[in-house]
């Protein structure tokens, strides 16, 4: 058994916990023909999973029993590659579906070898990533471990310094020639990480194709100009201030990167050696434009989110640290659609479990801090009726926090479908609101500004809504002790380039 090969279907097959089962039923579950699953749980037959009886017509129920326990055989495998430091069957976990003593199991596994002595030597340094799914395009990600990766693999015109001060990075220098002409000075001899040299005309290029990034568009009409003045100097016509076009030239999402059919190539601190679905390796650039790092390999493995972070962390004092970083803000955007603006009753309804919900968020994870509070009016009138259920799309990794919001807007008697958006998605400000009444979403903070606040896509709008600002949320990064990390920091993440180990 121990050879067998597990896929992700299996796993998912075990997790729906069915004997029988209609056909067409589980053929629009993993969106496959009745031909496939058939062709399929015939395979898992053959292979020794699994005895399949087919339904003896049309519409009639299958059945199927399993002859081995799954979860008894994944531990099994994952003894064994996780010694040899894959990771990759973490990434065929569903977050439920499987019992509490498996993940308690996968857990204790992944505490071992990952924050273990085998965690910290001189020549490789390795560091967990709470995430499933990483978006390495500088802009298309939605989330901070992307942005964490992003940063070391690419560099910018412009970036913060361990203080949130501005400092050169692709430029030593920049001049104000005018209120509205900024000249930037870039640095001699910018390679790209397969040595060739970086063109000041493919900065340009970057510069202008993130101008027109969706999550920088309010910045675009401030634009005037950016031109080449020679093969050292950008010259760009701004009429923002300063600080302002500083900020936006800093952003991960003005990150400079060369585009070619082999994929995108940045010119950062770290290169991309090695990429799996469930790790990858880095390592120091030799090329670097500034500093070398100290740290010559790092190896990032990706650890799903809805694995307990605390169970990981039993009984493992002595070779981790942690650091709760704060990750930003949650706020319910409702949309004042004829139905709630016609009905405030389900209004005023709404709020106080909103309000409910943020009183009692942290009871659900430690890491979330309320913020939205309401008086209930004694008059209020809790008998309300409506017919057509309330959808609310909550952007949100874990699917502990969609249920627990269905949970309270239940007892409040509240209709409601909620829909799961993980953050890794890449979904935009309109489809968001399709069809939508609510959309819970949190604002990610960026040095000196702030917010980037998604209530400023909302007033840009053609479409009224209120914000209720409901908690703060913080998150825990997870790194070897010996790890001494610098004041710089990359959404809450140690900046790896300026770290070091201490043996």
């Amino acid at each position: 058994m121990k050879n067998l090969q597990i896929d992700e279907k299996l796993i998912a097959l075990w997790g729906l916990k069915i004997n029988n089962f209609k056909l067409q039923d589980l053929s629009k579950h993993f969106q496959l023909s009745e031909k496939q699953i058939k062709r399929i749980l015939k395979k898992w037959e053959e292979q020794g999973f699994i005895t399949y009886k087919p339904g003896s017509g049309r519409g009639n129920e299958s059945s199927i029993k399993w002859l081995i326990n799954l979860e008894n055989i994944l531990i099994a495998q994952m003894k064994q590659s996780f010694s040899l430091r894959d990771f990759r069957l973490l990434h065929l976990l569903p977050s439920n579906g499987f019992s509490n003593p498996f993940y308690s199991q996968v857990s204790n596994l992944v505490t071992t070898n990952l924050f273990g002595s085998k965690s910290v030597s001189e020549e490789i340094l390795t560091f967990p990533i709470f995430s499933s799914k990483l978006e390495l395009h500088p802009q298309r990600f939605n989330d901070a471990e992307s942005g964490f990766v992003i940063g070391h693999v690419y560099s910018r015109l412009i970036k913060f310094d361990e203080n949130n001060q501005f400092t050169g990075d692709l430029v030593h220098h920049w001049l104000v020639s005018d209120p509205n002409v900024f000249q930037f000075y870039l640095r001699k001899s910018l390679k790209w990480h397969d040595g060739t040299t970086v063109e000041l005309d493919e900065i340009v290029k970057c510069l202008l194709i993130g101008f027109n990034f969706e999550k920088l568009k309010e910045f675009k009409p401030n634009l005037i100009s950016i031109s080449k003045l020679n093969n050292s100097i950008i010259e760009i016509q701004y009429l923002g201030e300063e600080e302002e076009l500083l900020y936006v030239l800093a952003r991960i999402e003005m990150s400079i990167f060369r585009d070619s059919e082999a994929g995108l190539m940045g010119c950062g601190p770290y290169t991309i050696e090695q990429l799996n679905v469930s790790d990858m390796m880095l390592q120091a650039n030799d090329s670097y434009h500034l500093e070398r790092a100290i740290i010559d390999n790092v190896h990032l493995v990706q650890i799903p989110s809805h694995l307990n972070r605390k169970s990981l962390l039993n009984g493992k004092e002595m070779d981790y640290q942690v650091v709760s970083e704060y990750a930003g803000i949650f706020s319910a955007y409702i949309r004042t659609t004829e139905l709630l603006k016609t009905n405030k009753a389900m209004m005023h309804l709404i709020r106080e479990a909103f309000c409910y919900f943020s009183r009692t968020i942290s009871e659900i994870d430690h890491l979330k801090l309320p913020i939205y509070s309401s008086i209930i009016s004694e008059n209020a009138n809790t008998e309300v009726f409506l017919q057509k259920p309330i959808t609310i799309k909550y952007c949100v990794n874990k699917k502990v926090f969609v249920d627990y919001l269905v949970e309270v807007m239940h007892l409040f008697k509240v209709n409601v479908h909620v829909v799961h958006v993980p953050v890794t998605e890449a979904v935009t400000f309109d489809d968001l609101f399709i069809e939508t009444d609510i959309v819970i979403k949190g604002d990610i903070v960026y040095p000196l500004r702030g917010y980037e606040k998604f209530s400023n896509k909302c007033e840009e709008s053609n479409v009224k809504f209120e914000v209720l600002e409901l908690y703060h949320s913080y998150r825990e990064v997870i790194y070897p002790k010996l790890l001494k990390v610098s004041k710089n920091k990359i959404f809450g993440y140690p900046l790896l380039s300026e770290c070091w180990v201490s043996i």
